[in-house]
């Protein structure tokens, strides 16, 4: 069965002291909208017309990435991330069209809020909670990336021992910003 999440492409982005984030595999990083899990063959034929149906009229928008945080928090990081600056908003409308839009198939809304970022690591247990804190001090205000979104993917997520091979399945152009 494969692996499938919906998220938003974005360019290369290098947070210094952690190098450049990858979204897998050699794929650029990306923002996750929803992560659908394994996905049994017989339902990924729909998902195209469902997102595409779901994501019409949706507009392409400015985003931009300023500091890291952590998740659960500061205080217990295990997950490092990217803030979202500009584009909030819009990420969280599109995450909002993407889970009605799949809902008729079958796939559960997810329980907690949707929070827009960009993973960039994961902790081990015991990895240096001190060196992670000194990252998301370092890096509070740092300004990461300013870019232009216009399109959301449909990707599988292939687990390798490297690291996971994202391949996009397919790709729904967002409408062009008024001019």
């Amino acid at each position: 069965m494969p692996r499938l999440f919906v998220a938003v492409p974005l360019p290369p982005v290098t947070v210094p002291g952690l190098g450049t984030v990858s979204g897998g595999g050699g794929a650029l990083p990306h923002i996750t909208l929803k992560f659908l899990g394994e996905v049994a063959a017989g339902r990924v034929a729909p998902l195209a017309p469902a997102l595409e149906r779901a994501l019409r009229g949706a507009g392409s928008f400015g985003l931009s990435l300023r500091g890291l945080g952590a998740f659960p928090n500061e205080e217990r990081p295990r997950v490092l991330y990217v803030n979202v600056e500009q584009g909030r908003e819009e990420l969280s409308s599109l995450a909002r069209r993407v889970e009605e839009g799949l809902a008729g198939l079958g796939f559960p809304p997810e329980p907690r809020p949707f929070v827009a970022h960009l993973t960039v690591k994961r902790l081990r247990p015991g990895r240096s909670v001190e060196e992670a804190r000194e990252l998301l001090e370092r890096h509070r205000g740092t300004r990461l990336l300013a870019t232009w979104i216009s399109r959301v993917e449909l990707v599988e997520s292939l687990l390798q021992p490297g690291g996971a091979v994202h391949t996009p399945l397919a790709a729904f152009p967002l409408a062009p910003a008024p001019a």
